[in-house]
């Protein structure tokens, strides 16, 4: 592959999220040996086979009925699904024989036959697990863990010895690891169209112009999310692309997301914009954090480009800036044709759905290197860099059981 020149895209990255620690070589934390038993998500797994199908109401129902079921027995989940799809009355095949799976499931393949390629998926998907979760133990300093797959399908086992941080390891070895850049809306776009949420149906002869500036204490009137989330994009320059629709406390957040909700049922938020909470607060004294409107341009929310395909990263300074290097030169194409569109707005990078930055793009990135900068430690930038170079986990993970001995 031909060597792609090196160029730098600076994203204000902001810290993500990972515990700020000493490495785990740190002389005053004590040596401890652990154990780890963890579950993949089955689940997750069926419905990325079933694709278009995992809405359906048999698929649907069929995947709580075993999750139910699985609270009282041993049963694998994919012999507690089987049973319960059946009894919908329709075949495993209507859901899995998709174009994907063509080649492995068709309309004349039998439940036991689907089931038995199911079983076969989760066992792939867990050993793909275990190869990801030994590469990062391994970039993490951690020696010769022992990772095997337990009787039990989807379930994993992990020994690891000489760990000095507990709390960093789970951590690291959770966490999904995916980073992804999303295009953006202008904030005051899904202002107007939340203040719309109680104006549905009626005309109000002293509704505010969209073009004229309204007070916070008018916009609780006429919404009452308004009540948690601030917003003075009424006083931005209107030619001046910026993708905050607003901010609030942590303690709000849940809520606000609720009211979102509600707004995109209704068809009133388009479906193409997401509005994502940053990951974090707006600085380290305060417990406020910005609410940013992220845009596909598909309704299922597609992001604009995965950013989890590399072959190099590597922390460049003590302000722990991360250089990356793409994988291939589509890679490098695709940002380039992504940043070229979106010239004068701003790209968001979102790290396990969380935003981190956003940008503003002045110029088009030619070539397949940036670096993503912020005010994260150095030891933090480290374990992002080394999450991405092993990759992310194929499915979420749920930590069932963790000891020290």
């Amino acid at each position: 592959m031909q060597k792609i020149k090196v160029a730098m895209l600076f994203f204000a990255l902001f810290t993500l999220g990972f515990v700020s620690c000493n490495s785990l070589a740190s002389n005053n934390m004590p040596v401890q040996d652990m154990n780890v038993v963890m579950d993949i998500s089955v689940p997750d797994i069926l419905k990325t086979m079933a694709k278009a199908h995992a809405t359906d109401s048999n698929f649907t129902s069929a995947i709580i009925k075993a999750e139910e079921m699985q609270e009282n027995r041993q049963n694998e989940f994919v012999d507690l699904f089987t049973e319960a799809f059946k009894a919908t009355g329709s075949p495993l095949n209507t859901v899995f024989s998709t174009q994907e799976m063509k080649e492995r499931i068709n309309a004349t393949s039998s439940d036991d036959q689907v089931s038995q390629i199911l079983k076969e998926e989760v066992k792939r998907v867990t050993e793909k697990t275990m190869d990801v979760l030994r590469s990062r133990l391994k970039r993490f300093g951690v020696k010769h863990p022992d990772i095997q797959a337990a009787e039990t399908a989807g379930r994993i086992h992990i020994q690891m010895k000489g760990i000095r941080d507990p709390e960093r390891i789970l951590k690291l070895i959770q966490t999904p690891g995916h980073l992804e850049l999303w295009e953006t809306t202008d904030g005051k776009e899904v202002v107007q169209n939340i203040v719309a949420v109680n104006e549905t149906g009626k005309e109000s002869e002293n509704q505010t112009s969209a073009t004229e500036k309204i007070t916070q204490e008018e916009l609780v009137k006429i919404n009452p999310i308004f009540a948690l989330l601030i917003t003075d994009v009424y006083s931005k320059d209107p030619l001046y692309h910026d993708p905050i629709i607003g901010w609030a406390m942590a303690k709000d957040t849940a809520k606000i997301s609720e009211y979102l909700k509600t707004a995109k049922e209704k068809k009133i938020i388009p479906s193409n914009i997401y509005p994502s909470w940053a990951i974090k607060s707006i600085s380290k004294e305060s417990d406020i954090f910005n609410l940013i409107a992220l845009s596909s341009q598909e309704s299922e929310g597609r992001k604009a480009m995965d950013v989890n395909q590399v072959t190099k990263t590597k922390v460049i300074s003590p302000d722990g800036h991360i250089h990356i290097s793409l994988e291939d030169d589509k890679d490098a194409k695709d940002l380039a044709e992504l940043t070229k569109k979106n010239v004068g707005k701003t790209i968001a990078t979102v790290w396990d759905g969380h935003v981190c930055s956003y940008p503003h793009i002045l110029v088009e990135i030619t070539v397949g290197h940036f670096e993503v900068v912020g005010n994260f430690t150095k030891e933090e930038a480290e374990d992002i860099a080394n999450i991405l170079m092993a990759k992310e986990l194929p499915v979420p993970v749920k930590i069932i059981q963790s000891e020290l001995y």
